[in-house]
């Protein structure tokens, strides 16, 4: 028997219908459209009961679209997003107009799978859905991943490039490579994992999963553009492609499947004719006869439709016949991932995953795929999809599902479920091979999305939710031996290829406010990373990381939280940590919020269905009045800590709107200042000024043109609108800069980050070479001026605060009581960098030009945020430039400037 884990408590979050404010206008029908897969969902735990496995990703798709409404109670179309991202794109792309063009965003990192005190951690970097491999380069890849983008490697994964310019939407299904001209690739845009969620069963018009169809790069994948086959964002699930595949007899020749059927291109994907309706699974070709194909389509349980079946084209997808094979087409099996043996390729399998998400069967067939056998039931074997040994119904398989044979022995298969199952006789009998913790030695990450046999290398490869996986050799293990045999390792020998991908999804982020350097951030399922001054990041706490926070004083005592309000704290840096928070006894959002008492560092309150004021480790619940929903967010003055702010999420289902209150005294009285609020929207961020607790912002999301932003002045009296230019798109964070001058605002948003101040008529853009990719929430580090972002799928970035006398520096120049900075920073602003040629091969020249003699550090750093090299160097007045020559693998990189007050960056490629 395996290791005792314990099983995950889950609390549904409910959503529902939405009473609007009449700036958005009244709820119609569509908001119960919005709950009705939100009451399936609850109505099954009801019945499975509240110790429900495999639970976790749809709670992450339930917190992350109950914030992405419309006023009218759905979800938006994909066009708001789609716009945004267009416009903010024209803007990078015409920076030079911005007088803030200089001011560039540079990673931070974690780039790798980083060190964890916890031995049997199983923390990665990010889900990753698929990968590609070089027809013809034994060292060239690339990979598709979830929420980050196409990267790819020329040295078997020792450094990574992103190779996203053109993809509007960065979530990657697929990725298909011409064997007759590898610098045409094909992309599927979206994100198939979650297809099952709920298809159209809510209403929704927008989905971070939904996508646009296939897109088609002409230069090895450094640009792309839209097929026929990118679909109208109104087509919602319909725009979702799974597989797409090349016809190596003829390029010109596509076949690609999802949710809409499958379609067919003579012309390289300028035109498609529509094959079948069939909503399809999975897409695999022979490798000895590529005509032929075999599919796998599916059934939604959600929906009650679509039928499952397994099919065959010998034409390379011209027609197609079903075949012969023993499975019920509707109420019993969801999903089939489809395999050929590539040492005989007669021999073809079927893994099938059931209603309850765990497995159905697995099939086998010997005859090239036109009838199958049943191999195994879940009736009588091991349950491959399971968390652990599989003696228990269940697993996640509409989400994660894999599947591959042994190169040279076609008994030999290996399924991926949570974990990598193997059989050496073709299906009939299986054990483990790896385990999603890593008690028995270094196995990979859980939820596995794609096994793939490169021939060129002799490697198979793994995609998982932990990044990728690497072996010479695929080997079966032995549950009972976990148990019986002492220090007992699965024997497969994995290698992490991941590093060098700077991809995960942050929710939360925390600094040290009197220790630069020092960086905590909550990630989605890989828990919490910490970064201390030196740069080094571990792994210090598990589950989905989310509100952390490090002590202003002592860098080493750091606070972090899971979901639904677990919260850690750790004295020493991450070495050793215990729960913290004893006495509270709710539950939390999925994303607690909570905050440090800004004069004494052991009080913090924490925000569930009541306020908690932890102090000396125990929490004192302070009735909170409200509708007694969770809140979502919270903020404490800076220098009036007897003023606090929350917010109550919006729960449709309860029919319970957002709501705003305020104390003046510590919780012993409350005001509701919801009134002039979105309140039919879920406000996702309150910011207090230190100064004027009575002053506050509050952030909006959802999809109400013009509702993003609002500002107080008497403590929420009144509220006004300050939204403005701000595109349709969530705002997920706000915060003030406030030691600057002209009262500094900052917004996060689905794309990029936008800021205004006192000066400024309106909102700027300032997202400078910051990937097209959420915003989670931003943070200011007092002590170096720069502001930090952790964003949902790239990692952690910065860059510098704009201080009203940097961005406007004409504004600046007469004024007679601008200090001796103010002049630094104007001459500063006026310098310029340049850096020739882009891209190049480690040889590149830095132009810079300068008013002033000036002395400045300069340092070359990776896409990872790694200082690679750094050097002082004395600029003169004029233009100079100098010539480097330096070994630096393939990959982005950046020179940043510094004077010691203002830096400037650049960034290049290494081919």
């Amino acid at each position: 028997m395996i290791k005792n884990i314990g099983l995950l408590v889950v609390s549904f979050i409910a959503a529902g219908a939405l009473h609007a404010q009449e700036m958005i206008g009244k709820s119609g029908s569509q908001a119960s459209d919005f709950t009705q897969y939100q009451e399936q969902w609850a109505a099954w735990k009801d019945k499975a009961g509240e110790n429900t496995k495999g639970s976790k990703w749809l709670e992450r798709w339930l917190h992350f679209n109950e914030s992405r409404t419309t006023g009218q109670g759905a979800l938006a179309p994909n066009s708001y997003f789609l716009d945004a991202a267009i416009q903010n794109a024209r803007i990078q792309n015409h920076s030079s107009a911005s007088r803030a063009s200089d001011s560039t965003w540079i990673p931070e990192g974690p780039d790798t799978l980083v060190f964890s005190y916890n031995n049997a951690s199983s923390h990665g970097v990010a889900r990753v859905n698929c990968i590609a491999f070089h027809p013809t380069d034994t060292f060239t890849y690339f990979v598709g991943v979830a929420q980050g983008g196409i990267w790819k490697t020329t040295n078997s994964g020792k450094s990574y490039t992103p190779m996203n310019n053109g993809l509007p939407v960065i979530r990657i299904n697929d990725i298909a490579i011409d064997p007759n001209n590898p610098e045409i690739m094909y992309a599927s845009i979206g994100d198939y994992a979650y297809m099952s969620v709920a298809l159209q069963t809510d209403g929704r018009k927008r989905n971070t999963h939904y996508g646009l169809g296939v897109y088609k790069s002409t230069d090895g994948g450094k640009s792309w553009n839209p097929t026929g086959l990118s679909y109208q964002l109104t087509d919602l699930d319909q725009s979702l492609v799974r597989r797409v595949l090349i016809n190596p007899a003829n390029s010109q020749e596509l076949v690609a499947v999802g949710v809409a059927g499958t379609w067919k291109s003579y012309d390289g994907g300028a035109n498609w004719t529509a094959i079948n309706n069939e909503m399809m699974w999975d897409l695999e070709s022979n490798p000895d006869r590529p005509q032929t194909l075999i599919a796998s389509s599916g059934y939604v349980l959600n929906l009650g439709i679509g039928r499952a079946a397994i099919w065959l084209s010998h034409d390379f997808g011209d027609t197609w016949t079903q075949a012969s094979a023993p499975i019920p087409p509707t109420d019993s099996i969801q999903r089939m991932e489809v395999l050929f043996a590539r040492a005989d390729t007669t021999r073809v399998y079927a893994l099938a995953c059931g209603v309850d998400r765990g497995l159905y069967g697995f099939y086998e067939s010997r005859d090239g795929g036109r009838t199958w056998n049943r191999k195994m039931m879940a009736a009588s074997g091991p349950n491959l999809l399971h968390w652990g040994e599989g003696t228990s119904s269940g697993g996640q398989g509409t989400y994660d599902l894999a599947l591959i044979t042994d190169a040279n022995d076609p008994d030999k298969v290996f399924t991926g479920g949570i974990n990598v199952w193997g059989s050496d006789d073709g299906g009939a009998t299986w054990d483990g091979a790896s385990y999603w913790l890593r008690y028995y030695g270094f196995t990979p990450h859980a939820d596995q999305h794609q096994f793939k046999y490169n021939p060129l290398d002799e490697k198979y490869y793994l995609c998982n939710d932990g990044g990728i996986f690497r072996t010479d050799t695929l080997m079966i293990g032995s549950w009972r031996a976990t148990d019986t045999v002492p220090g007992y390792q699965f024997p497969t020998q994995w290698e992490d290829v991941s590093s060098g991908m700077q991809i995960t999804s942050f929710y939360r982020l925390g600094l040290s406010k009197n220790n630069p350097g020092y960086i905590v951030t909550g990630a989605q399922d890989n828990g919490t990373f910490y970064r201390d001054s030196a740069g080094t990041w571990i792994n210090i706490s598990g589950g989905d990381g989310m509100e952390c926070i490090i002590d202003p004083d002592d860098p080493e005592i750091v606070y972090t939280s899971s979901q639904y309000g677990n919260f850690y704290r750790t004295r020493n840096g991450g070495r050793t940590s215990n729960y913290w928070g004893n006495g509270i006894s709710e539950n939390g959002a999925w994303t607690t919020p909570f905050v440090q008492h800004p004069d004494d560092p052991d009080i913090f309150y924490s925000g569930f269905v009541n306020l908690y004021k932890v102090e000396n480790n125990f929490g004192s619940r302070i009735n909170t009045p409200g509708s007694g929903e969770y809140i979502n967010a919270l903020h404490i003055s800076g220098k009036h800590p007897e003023h606090l702010a929350l917010t109550r999420r919006i729960n449709y289902q309860n029919f319970n709107n957002s709501e705003l209150w305020v104390t003046e005294d510590e919780g012993n009285n409350w005001q509701n200042r919801t009134a002039g609020l979105p309140d039919s929207l879920y406000l996702t961020y309150l910011f207090m000024d230190d100064r004027d607790p009575d002053k506050m912002w509050v952030s909006v999301g959802g999809f109400a043109p013009g509702v993003k932003v609002f500002e107080t002045s008497d403590g929420g009296k009144n509220w006004t609108n300050i939204s403005q230019n701000l595109p349709n798109i969530p705002v997920n964070c706000v915060i003030e800069d406030v030691e600057s001058r002209d009262n500094a605002l900052y917004v996060a948003t689905d794309v990029g980050i936008y800021y205004t101040n006192d000066s400024i008529n309106g909102w700027n853009l300032y997202s400078k070479n910051l990937p097209n990719v959420i915003v989670s929430e931003l943070e200011i580090q007092p002590k170096e001026r720069r502001i930090y972002c952790t964003t949902f799928g790239r990692g952690v970035w910065s860059a510098e605060l704009l201080d009203s006398a940097f961005v406007f520096p004409q504004d600046t120049a007469t004024d007679t009581t601008d200090t001796l900075n103010t002049v630094v920073n104007q001459n500063w602003y006026q310098s310029q960098f340049e850096l020739y040629p882009n891209p190049n091969n480690g040889q590149f020249t830095i132009r810079a030009s300068v008013l002033e003699a000036t002395r400045v550090e300069w340092r070359l750093i990776d896409v990872m945020g790694k200082t690679i090299y750094r050097k002082p160097q004395e600029l003169q007045p004029g233009m100079q430039e100098w010539d480097l020559n330096m070994n630096l693998l393939p990959g982005l990189y950046y020179v940043h400037f510094s004077n010691g007050q203002r830096s400037k960056a650049l960034q290049f490629v290494v081919e």
